[in-house]
């Protein structure tokens, strides 16, 4: 281990490192909830676990195809934004 010191203008504050933390964080419930709900799923409700494969990747399935769409419709006439108007669709 080397014995250099980081100067006290290089050190990131605790504020910026906790923001950043947090993303990261909310970026990774995702993968553990799904995790633990295929888990759940499989050993308290006895699902099939093809049955409970095809409940995970439905609403990826949904996104990959609905996604598509966003390109189809790049143009409107909105002020606020491109495709403000269908994000509530």
């Amino acid at each position: 281990m080397s014995n250099i010191k980081t100067a006290a203008k290089d050190k990131v504050p605790f504020g910026q490192k906790m923001a950043f933390g947090s993303g990261h964080f909310v970026l990774n419930l995702l993968p553990g909830a799904l995790g633990f709900f295929m888990f759940f799923l499989l050993t308290a409700f006895g699902m099939d676990p093809l049955y409970a494969g095809i409940l995970g990747a439905l609403p990826r399935l949904f996104d990959a195809l609905s996604d598509q769409l966003w390109g189809l419709f790049p143009i409107t006439q909105n002020p606020s934004g491109d495709a403000v108007d269908l994000t509530f669709l």
